[in-house]
């Protein structure tokens, strides 16, 4: 920028001195000269700005897609400990491990927030309130989950708040990306699955009831196209994060339209 202004000024001067020294036989030269740099200097603040915008465009989107995979993902650690707490069989399962399964959630919720508060300026005012206003509600829910249970508790108030906060989370994912959308479809048909594939003693309850086999169908579903896991918590990269998401999303959407017995 000071360049180009030196550069300007330089341009006057000698154009000031020519036209003391010359008088009107250096005008006709001068405006063709100037007329040609002016063209020139437009052109190229317009190729800038439209790189400029084209950067904060991919900041944007990048910002937009990185949040709501962060979101996902303590989305699907508060399910998996409200998972755990349902039943005998889970709780027996996972026992030893809910205490981790609780330090991951802290982890990916510290992530999230991280997210929130360095990258705000990112987003616009309604998405990060309603970012904010996620990361509250599972922040609450976890600190109901944290303490390792020595016996079920199927909380089933909470489900209401995160069927809620599963709704948000499903819009934002699909604003940032439409993309997210082919992994709704194949969640769908692998619900649909474990469901027709439901045995008759199936001792899980609820929303639980055909998850365990619906994350085992997309597990199938995504191998080609993503590094082979048997659980989502070998999932380091959280490249599952979204698909399992849209399971969770389906299985509360589900038992929302459930008639109450």
């Amino acid at each position: 920028m000071i360049a180009g202004a030196v550069a300007l000024l330089s341009a006057l001067g000698w154009s000031t001195v020519g036209l003391l020294f010359y008088g009107g036989e250096m005008t006709p030269n001068l405006v063709a000269e100037l007329a040609g740099v002016s063209l020139e200097v437009g052109i190229a603040a317009l190729i800038v700005e439209r790189l400029m915008t084209r950067h904060q465009r991919w900041q944007w989107d990048f910002a937009y897609r990185a949040f709501a995979k962060r979101a996902s993902e303590v989305f699907v650690d508060v399910m998996r400990l409200l998972f755990v707490r349902s039943s005998d069989g889970p709780l027996q399962v996972n026992h030893p491990r809910y205490a981790y399964f609780v330090r991951l959630a802290h982890q990916h919720l510290a992530e999230l927030r991280s997210h929130i508060e360095g990258s705000a300026t990112a987003l616009d005012s309604d998405t990060h309130e309603k970012y904010r206003r996620v990361e509250r509600r599972l922040s609450w829910c976890i600190a109901q989950m944290q303490d390792v249970p020595t016996s079920p508790d199927y909380q089933r108030n909470l489900y209401t708040l995160l069927s809620e906060t599963a709704t948000v989370i499903f819009d934002l994912l699909l604003q940032a990306d439409g993309k997210n959308q082919a992994f709704l479809v194949i969640a769908r048909s692998c619900v649909s699955k474990a469901s027709s594939m439901r045995r008759e003693d199936a001792k899980q309850v609820g929303i639980f009831l055909d998850r365990s086999d619906a994350q085992t169908l997309m597990l199938k579903e995504l191998v080609p196209e993503r590094r082979p896991i048997s659980s989502i918590v070998q999932d380091v990269d959280c490249d599952y994060s979204i698909p399992y998401f849209m399971i969770d999303y389906l299985l509360l959407t589900r038992e929302e339209d459930a008639p109450s017995s």
